[in-house]
């Protein structure tokens, strides 16, 4: 099984940032779906600001995405 993991992290790396970027797949696991939250507030706004909106929900899913990459090259790096 330690083995089989090691061979596995990449892929499973990977799958983990996909499923991150593809919310309506992760909204239905159960994780907050972010573009779903967006559309809520820019709703409630009327469009307004929709530009810093976007562009602040592209650095959340950056900074996230980075640091799963992170997270998964340390853990290669241990096993």
């Amino acid at each position: 099984m330690p083995q089989a993991f090691v061979i596995s992290l990449p892929n499973l790396g990977n799958n983990i940032i996909e499923l991150l970027k593809d919310t309506s797949l992760a909204f239905s696991i159960g994780i907050i779906d972010i573009m779903g939250q967006v559309r809520i507030i820019l709703g409630n706004n009327h469009g307004m600001g929709m530009f810093e909106i976007y562009v602040v929900i592209s650095l959340v899913y950056w900074s996230t995405c980075i640091l799963i990459e992170g997270i998964i090259g340390y853990a290669e790096k241990v096993f």
